[in-house]
């Protein structure tokens, strides 16, 4: 969603000023602490007190499917935007708690650090992007602002998009599980079961991380003969909005096979994870999962019915080494920080640059409300704001796909007319022999 100034219809009077936020690097993962400096600069005076930092969470899906058959079938277009986090915390009183509503900062140039702990509940940022209309994203965004109190007067603000990692970690989660596959040939014959005991040496990874995998089957009380166990590694993301069905895809398959050539099997294998995977996400709108599956692979010239593989799931984490190259590479960037080379909302650093230092204050629980209560005013004037925007946005979806088709079938007719120009091979051969001919 960003800020008011991202917003052509705040209306708003915009006072000359802004906030630039210097990181160390911009790359977190779970429990971190945040470090940073606010660059204030205000050239003119502000009615108000508070300044802010807030960590701004949103997740956004776009996708689409159809409903009904023949001439009743339809295209439903679906695009949420969940803003599950808004964390605010106080910086700093320019009141100095005395909680004056008409207080005015001066024009001034202000320097003050602030530090921030990331919670580990928060889940991965992530971008997965299929086509116009299918795709999702999980962002944050680090936004700083002095909030007026006047209800027409835009916050003094600066905003930094930041990327978080989630460490994902259960007590007690086993690394070895059980279960009883009981397949179904031509949707009624049973041929008994197949016992799988699976031993794995964790269940949480990071890309380009090898799963080493012990795999024990008993086949003694089954039937039909197996050529093999199919084991697939498969990453499912998931896209939900409430009153809309689900979008499910398997973003993500990678598998192996090992040959059964008795009734009892054991043997170690192992499969690799790609560099370039997601990490496991799991938020209210978007869940990006990993299971390991195992199949078997039956003889018989039937309908094999498989509704539940011996499933397993696991996460992927974060991975620490690429963790530090992201985090050195962020930070040889934001040393270009006075060019303003890495804001998102950038104001110019005047030449004579003498900021005061400030530090960060402690608050009560008095003052923490009273800022409370303006930064969601605030946010829920912004948040009206964009809903407003996005309202026909479904329809605009609509349009464009229509438009898409309607050149692709353009495309088609005119190849068709283009061909139907064309001899055939057989008059082309024809016309060629009356040439030699003649």
């Amino acid at each position: 969603m960003g800020t008011s100034q991202s917003n052509p219809k705040d209306n708003r009077k915009e006072v000359r000023g802004g906030i630039k936020i210097q990181l160390n690097k911009l790359y977190f993962v779970s429990n971190e602490v945040i470090e940073g400096t606010l660059y204030i600069s205000l050239e003119e005076p502000f009615q108000g007190y508070f300044l802010s930092v807030n960590l701004l969470g949103f997740e956004e899906v776009y996708y689409s499917y159809t409903t009904g058959t023949g001439e009743n079938e339809s295209t439903v277009y679906v695009k949420k935007t969940n803003n599950f986090l808004n964390y605010s915390m106080p910086i700093y009183d320019f009141s100095q708690g005395t909680g004056n509503q008409a207080w005015i900062i001066q024009p001034c140039q202000i320097q003050i650090p602030f530090q921030l702990v990331i919670a580990n509940i928060l889940p991965s940022s992530m971008q997965y992007f299929k086509d116009k209309i299918t795709k999702c994203s999980l962002n944050y965004v680090l936004n700083a602002q002095i909030l007026s109190t006047l209800p027409n007067i835009k916050p003094v603000s600066g905003s930094q998009e930041i990327f978080i990692e989630q460490i994902i970690y259960f007590q007690d989660l086993p690394n070895f599980t059980q279960s009883k596959q009981a397949p179904v040939i031509c949707s009624c014959c049973k041929s008994g079961k197949i016992e799988y005991n699976i031993q794995m040496e964790s269940r949480y990874f990071a890309p380009s991380e090898i799963i080493n995998i012990k795999i024990n089957a008993d086949l003694s009380n089954y039937r039909n003969s197996v050529n093999d166990f199919i084991i697939k590694l498969i990453g499912k993301l998931k896209m939900s909005a409430q009153g809309y069905r689900d979008y499910i895809i398997n973003q993500f398959e990678k598998s192996t096979q090992i040959q059964v050539t008795s009734k009892q099997v054991s043997q170690e294998i192992q499969l690799q994870i790609p560099d370039n995977v997601l990490l496991t996400t799991q938020g209210q709108l978007i869940q990006m999962n990993y299971y390991l599956q195992i199949i078997p692979n039956i003889d018989t010239f039937c309908c094999v019915t498989d509704k539940s593989p011996h499933e397993i799931i696991i996460y992927l984490n974060p991975k620490q080494q690429y963790q530090q190259q992201q985090q050195q590479q962020q930070q040889q960037q934001q040393q270009q920080l006075i060019q303003g080379i890495q804001q998102q909302q950038n104001f110019p650093i005047p030449q004579n640059w003498n900021p005061i230092q400030l530090q960060q204050a402690q608050f009560n629980q008095i003052e923490q409300g009273q800022m409370q209560q303006l930064f969601q005013q605030n946010l829920a004037y912004e948040q009206k704001l964009y809903d407003n925007c996005i309202a026909i946005e479904p329809s605009k979806i609509k349009l464009d796909i229509q438009q898409q088709m309607n050149q692709v079938q353009q495309q088609n007719i005119n190849q068709q007319q283009i061909i139907s120009n064309q001899p055939s091979q057989q008059q082309q051969n024809q016309m060629q022999a009356n040439e030699v001919q003649n």
